[in-house]
């Protein structure tokens, strides 16, 4: 028998999938009884606190495969990789390129140079939920340096109050308590990003172009 887990903080479909021995995810998001999850979710590694997730038991999420009883056969599992990346640049958009970094990801730890475009892209495992990201900006300089906490999955979906804050901090606009509370500074937050975005009105109000717009640059950076 199948059963329905609740989301918690920091989960994705790609950690649910691990977590209850599912090799591929995408068997639970396609499954008929998470229709209305996909309505309700655009993307399935992002997800809210309480969301309810079907998850079918192994023999469901099995696929038939017919093959002749007379031969060997060998079949290979595919298994959902996970990666952390994220767009390094400054406050006018510019990347950090050639910036020497240091990232840490559930104890494994990788080093680099950014490229031309400020990626740094590494894979993580499925349950990670904490790192830490290291960039130096003048090699000259070892002080000149910033460093962030990261919580892994625990971004919150964009047409949520908490996600729309969580978007805008990350962009490096001050918002208040993450939470579904549309305060008024994250209401003079918006109403800045509008301007910047060329949104009219700027009224710091979260409507559906302010939505689209701040989920567009989100995921350039």
């Amino acid at each position: 028998m199948g059963k329905t887990v609740t989301v918690q903080q920091g989960d994705t479909l790609i950690s649910i999938a691990h977590t209850e021995g599912i090799f591929d995810w995408q068997r639970i998001w396609d499954h008929s009884r998470n229709r209305a999850l996909r309505q309700k979710r655009s993307n399935p590694q992002v997800l809210y606190e309480g969301d309810e997730v079907y998850v079918p038991d192994k023999q469901e999420a099995f696929k038939d495969v017919q093959v002749q009883l007379d031969q060997v056969h060998s079949f290979r599992t595919k298994k959902s990789v996970c990666y952390f990346s994220v767009f390094l640049k400054n406050e006018a958009g510019k990347p950090y390129a050639g910036c020497r970094y240091r990232l840490e990801l559930g104890g494994t730890n990788f080093q680099g140079i950014t490229p031309d475009n400020g990626l740094v892209c590494h894979p993580v495992g499925p349950n990670v939920r904490t790192g830490e990201l290291t960039l130096w900006r003048n090699k000259l300089d070892p002080r000149d340096a910033y460093t962030w906490s990261l919580q892994i999955g625990h971004l919150n979906p964009a047409d949520t109050v908490s996600g729309a804050k969580q978007r805008l901090k990350n962009l490096g606009y001050h918002v208040g308590p993450i939470d579904e509370n549309l305060d008024e500074v994250t209401t003079a937050a918006l109403e800045n990003f509008q301007r910047h975005m060329g949104l009219s009105p700027a009224d710091g109000q979260l409507n559906s172009a302010t939505r689209s717009a701040l989920t567009s640059l989100h995921q350039s950076f």
